[in-house]
């Protein structure tokens, strides 16, 4: 009995100790707040609403910018560009939600045979946008 709840406890131990703290885990977090943030965005009633929504994506970025290679950054700023001139320029709350499905799909394009950390970010944008809905 005593060596079963030491494994237990050594098993305990090692779940804990790689829980939370990698790269691929970070970027997941971060992309559901992202996620999560891109629906306020799209549900935004006022332009303050739509800023501050902006501007959480913006930090939840930058804290796992690191983690991205320079290639993946830049797509990503290009994606955040095509978003935002395209919600500029959307006039009816069906253009806007077509703005929002061609940033997903573009998003989706970044999946990666070889990226982990950039494949949980984009699970994490799903997760977070879908059960923001």
């Amino acid at each position: 009995m005593r060596r079963v709840a030491t494994v237990l406890l050594a098993a305990v131990a090692l779940v804990a100790a790689g829980c939370g703290d990698s790269p691929e885990d970070n970027a997941r977090d971060a992309g559901k707040d992202i996620g999560e943030e891109l629906y306020d965005l799209r549900a935004a009633a006022t332009p303050a609403d739509a800023q501050e929504a902006v501007r959480d994506i913006r930090e939840e970025i930058a804290e796992v910018q690191s983690d991205l290679s320079p290639a993946v950054r830049e797509r990503l700023a290009s994606i955040g560009e095509d978003l935002r001139g395209g919600l500029e320029t959307a006039d009816t709350p069906s253009q806007r939600t077509q703005v929002f499905a061609n940033a997903l799909a573009q998003l989706e394009a970044l999946r990666s045979d070889s990226d982990s950390v950039v494949n949980e970010l984009i699970r994490g944008v799903r997760e977070g946008f879908a059960g923001s809905g």
